[in-house]
């Protein structure tokens, strides 16, 4: 995928740390005498310039943070208080245009109509439509004798 370059193999291993570099040169060498992998110049080339700096990536986010209004914590309060807020204010807003609606629409001491009882009776069935076939002794529908096709001479 990244042809030896050591650089990237380090930044997408999960949790890699630069302790780490020594054991995975041992094992890439490893694959590389054995002929199973076939970079060594771009290996060797990135070896010796890996670097994992974190601390780019905390002062990306510490500016992200206060972007978005978040105090630096422990525990992830900040994040919990502004999730709370976001929701409260869609409550608030959905409350609002519930009342709009209810203003326009005549209120909210609307009651159910009056429907009466036998409006949700079931209706008697039918006799069947007379233009459907009849089931064969198998359940299955009767076929429909097949025309026979007109054959070219």
């Amino acid at each position: 995928m990244w042809k030896g370059n050591m650089q990237k193999v380090m930044e997408w291993v999960p949790l890699a740390e630069m302790e780490d570099l020594p054991r995975f040169c041992k094992i890439i060498e490893g694959l590389q005498n054995k002929k199973k992998l076939k970079f060594k110049t771009t290996y060797k080339r990135t070896k010796d310039d890996v670097d994992i700096d974190y601390a780019s990536e905390e002062e990306e986010a510490a500016q992200h943070a206060e972007d978005l209004g978040l105090k630096s914590g422990p525990g992830g309060d900040n994040l919990h208080a502004m999730i709370l807020s976001r929701q409260q204010n869609r409550a608030r807003a959905s409350d609002n245009f519930l009342g709009m609606l209810a203003e326009k629409y005549g209120g909210a001491e609307l009651e159910p109509p009056d429907i009466p009882a036998d409006a949700f009776a079931r209706k008697p069935k039918g006799k069947k439509a007379a233009g459907k076939r009849k089931k064969s002794a198998k359940g299955k529908k009767a076929s429909k004798p097949r025309k026979k096709q007109k054959t070219k001479k």
